[in-house]
């Protein structure tokens, strides 16, 4: 355990540690001070309140809030080692109250371990002003990753939704302006998520699925040329094949030739 920190503006840490093996004991524990617990290896079981019985494993972050109850003990069989951290800081207490953390969401997680680890042992053993600036920086740096990563997920499911509808809209030929008010943007702002996630406007992946269906249509029906204009509607065979081949370099006729 760390030595008691000499209290600044900024906050102090209280005390800091590696622990090995620990058992809290029967009951729920609570805190006078912010604590943070990484996980380094083993499995526990976490629970509070408002969260049923969770497994920890190693990268698992807990942040434990001042008259916050909690409960957390290693698994019986097992090994468990954790770094943790106590302590007062006016700038967690101002995430807390803006709603960036709070007790309803203790639980957070962070990989590589080692790297991880490796950055939270730097705290410990430096001036006190300099371990409370480390370590809010490294659980900014923490919260960070987490909002990138649920950035990534929501764009990603935004793209699959935004795919799907252009996918949709292959037949009727819907124009893009119209596909983007379906999806509550205007043209401009929905072409520049669309090329910035998918790395292609929204014209050339309607495109790309509009051949890849012209395609599938070619070697699955015996349809006419004029007969798949008709149907991905095109104004006439004339304009379907100018399509298709300044975006494949072939003329429908040739692709025919290929086909087994």
């Amino acid at each position: 355990m760390g030595p008691l920190g000499t209290h600044t503006g900024l906050g102090r840490i209280i005390a800091s540690g590696v622990m090995k093996d620990a058992v809290m004991g029967p009951g729920m524990r609570v805190l006078s001070s912010h604590t943070i617990v990484y996980v380094l290896e083993g499995q526990a079981w976490y629970r509070d309140p408002q969260i049923a019985e969770t497994l920890l494993v190693p990268g698992d972050l807990i942040l434990l809030f001042p008259g916050h109850p909690h409960h957390y003990d290693h698994r019986s069989e097992g090994h468990w080692k954790q770094i943790y951290f106590m302590f007062d800081s006016p700038m967690f207490d101002l995430w807390t109250a803006s709603g960036l953390i709070g007790p309803s969401r203790p639980l957070h997680h962070v990989e590589p371990v080692e790297y991880w680890h490796k950055r939270f042992a730097s705290v410990r053993g430096k001036p006190p002003v300099v371990e409370i600036l480390e370590l809010q920086m490294i659980l900014a740096d923490v919260l960070l990753k987490e909002e990138s990563a649920s950035m990534a997920s929501h764009d990603l499911e935004w793209a699959a939704k935004a795919c799907s509808v252009l996918e949709g809209s292959l037949e009727d030929r819907a124009s893009l302006p119209l596909v983007a008010e379906t999806l509550g943007l205007s043209y401009e702002s929905f072409r520049k998520r669309f090329s910035r996630i998918m790395n292609m406007s929204p014209l050339q992946y309607r495109n790309r699925c509009l051949i890849d269906r012209v395609c599938r249509l070619m070697q699955e029906t015996n349809l006419s040329n004029k007969e798949i204009a008709y149907r991905l509607g095109f104004c006439d065979e004339f304009h379907f094949s100018h399509r298709f081949k300044r975006i494949t370099g072939r003329s429908p006729t040739e692709f025919r030739r290929t086909l087994p």
